[in-house]
């Protein structure tokens, strides 16, 4: 059993999906929040983020999952885009007509995205330093002598679990892979943010900057820097899209426990070529755009990844 300490008020409703580790956190005339929170099996130890770290109470199996505060909406959604949501076309196929049916992580196939709420660029390290109350050794020793403009740079060397860890405390959360997908293509209409011209991706340098450059990576919705700047990480796993090959088949067939073990410890980053991630050239990846995908270490820091974050229009596992 897992007992769990709400903020402001007891006066609460919750909703819990053991599949998926979300709790919603809803108080009338307040607000919501979204937070993950692990209920730990008997082989796992806590963590040092929110989501992963629990407490075990003295000569007692319960444990004390960590406080959840809910931040006024209202506090929330500035500097923010509302974005309908809808069902569209995600993954390659949907692209200009042309189809990479034989690129098996790729398949075009329909999804679904409720409405909600997206920053309009990067978490920048001025945000980051101050939801965090500091900034990660690596980005300082990277940026010494600092520019005189860091606090407008799109903030990198960030784990995953920071990435979450600051979301959580700002009262967001992260975009889900197809969310990120839905707003950097328009709904599926668009091979790029800022339309089907292929040839502007070249002009693209995947380096964190100031955000919101280059003007030209925009959205119809006026939301920056979706394939340019950092990478983004996201709440989803690298799952593959095609049913034939689902986890639940894989763990059944050889290599299943370690595409199993992999899965758990990564998370899929979207907005930059893999290559740019490892700093290799880049090939054939700039034709996916926004669409493709690649799956990093979360507990690693990258010098090309940062985030943005996400906030649901309405609670969600609770319809």
């Amino acid at each position: 059993m897992a007992l769990v300490k709400i903020n402001p008020s007891a006066n609460n409703v919750l909703a819990f999906r053991c599949d998926y580790p979300v709790m919603v956190v809803n108080l009338p005339g307040h607000g919501f929040h979204e937070v993950y929170r692990t209920v730990p099996g008997a082989d796992q130890s806590p963590g040092l983020s929110p989501h992963n770290r629990w407490r075990q109470l003295p000569n007692s199996s319960e444990v004390e999952l960590p406080t959840v505060t809910i931040v006024s909406v209202q506090d929330v959604r500035g500097r923010m885009v509302s974005l309908r949501g809808g069902r569209f076309v995600m993954g390659a196929d949907g692209r200009g007509g042309k189809s990479w049916r034989t690129q098996l992580p790729y398949p075009g196939h329909a999804e679904e995205v409720r409405p909600f709420y997206l920053d309009v660029t990067e978490v920048t390290v001025g945000e980051y330093e101050k939801g965090m109350e500091y900034l990660p050794s690596a980005l300082k020793a990277h940026y010494n002598p600092a520019p005189p403009d860091l606090d407008r740079y799109a903030v990198t060397f960030v784990t995953f679990h920071r990435a979450r860890e600051f979301a959580e405390r700002v009262g967001k959360r992260l975009p889900t892979a197809a969310e990120y997908e839905y707003a950097a293509t328009a709904g599926g209409t668009r091979d790029y943010p800022w339309g089907n011209e292929e040839g502007r991706s070249l002009d693209v340098k995947w380096r964190a900057g100031p955000v919101g450059k280059p003007e030209f990576d925009c959205t119809p919705a006026k939301i920056y820097g979706l394939f340019s700047n950092a990478g983004e990480w996201t709440d989803g796993h690298l799952v593959p899209y095609v049913k034939e090959i689902h986890p639940s088949i894989l763990r059944t067939q050889g290599g299943g426990e370690q595409f199993f073990a992999t899965f758990r410890f990564t998370r899929e980053v979207r907005g930059i070529p893999v290559s740019a991630v490892h700093r290799q050239p880049i090939a054939r990846e700039l034709e996916f755009g926004p669409r493709g995908r690649c799956s990093l270490q979360a507990d690693r820091a990258y010098a090309t990844v940062g985030f943005r974050c996400a906030c649901s229009s309405s609670p969600r596992f609770m319809d």
